[in-house]
């Protein structure tokens, strides 16, 4: 694994295979079977190969400072926001739960605003789906899709989030223009205390209920 740079594929004690596809003992099709599935593992392994390559090049950029040095720094700057892991596969040790994140944003000293976002989520129905670093809330009709992602660990003192306004759009009947203006353009965001609860209160204010 170490050799070849694979060590996103694995879980961190290298214990289990981290798979693209939901994998059971080699009983489930290797194919996905239905569109959402297709979406999900094309994610997942975009994510893999990101990851890998980012690790590819701070290896490459350790051996040969002066041609990459410049892009490192973007390299990590990039990582620390973007390096969405999966979930522990199944038999790969306890459940992971969304308490097990909130223990680990206690010790980055995010606990507050992640226990803020999932009393957001729970109050408009939607569902806290833990992965290992972070909290990603989705539409009850479809848990495998992200609303919104809060991670565990800050950069430069803020909180790293990532919003699919798109998604709202899809899954509940509301106004675009309405979505655009709450909770901006979809992409990644890198907020400060104020700014992840004025996200946090714009998606309380969306009617979800429907």
């Amino acid at each position: 694994m170490e050799f070849f740079l694979l060590q996103d594929a694995v879980t961190v004690d290298c214990d289990a295979v981290i798979f693209s596809a939901p994998f059971k003992d080699f009983t489930t099709p290797a194919i996905p079977q239905t569109i959402d599935a297709y979406r999900e593992y094309r994610q997942r392994a975009i994510t893999f190969i990101e990851a890998r390559n980012r690790r590819i090049r701070r290896y490459v950029s350790a051996d040969h400072p002066r041609g990459l040095r410049e892009g490192e720094e973007s390299v990590r700057r990039e990582e620390s926001v973007r390096d969405a892991v999966a979930p522990e596969p199944s038999g790969a040790g306890a459940p992971l739960t969304p308490q097990a994140v909130l223990e680990l944003a206690e010790q980055c000293g995010t606990r507050e605003e992640l226990a803020r976002a999932v009393e957001v989520a729970r109050t408009q129905g939607l569902h806290v789906r833990p992965l290992k670093t972070c909290l990603m809330f989705a539409p009850p009709a479809n848990r495998s899709r992200c609303l919104f992602t809060v991670w565990a660990g800050r950069e430069d003192g803020r909180i790293a989030a990532y919003v699919s306004t798109e998604t709202f759009l899809e899954f509940f009947p509301l106004d675009r223009a309405d979505v655009g203006q709450r909770l901006g353009k979809e992409g990644w965001r890198s907020l400060d205390k104020a700014a992840f609860d004025t996200l946090l209160r714009n998606i309380e204010a969306l009617d979800l209920s429907s």
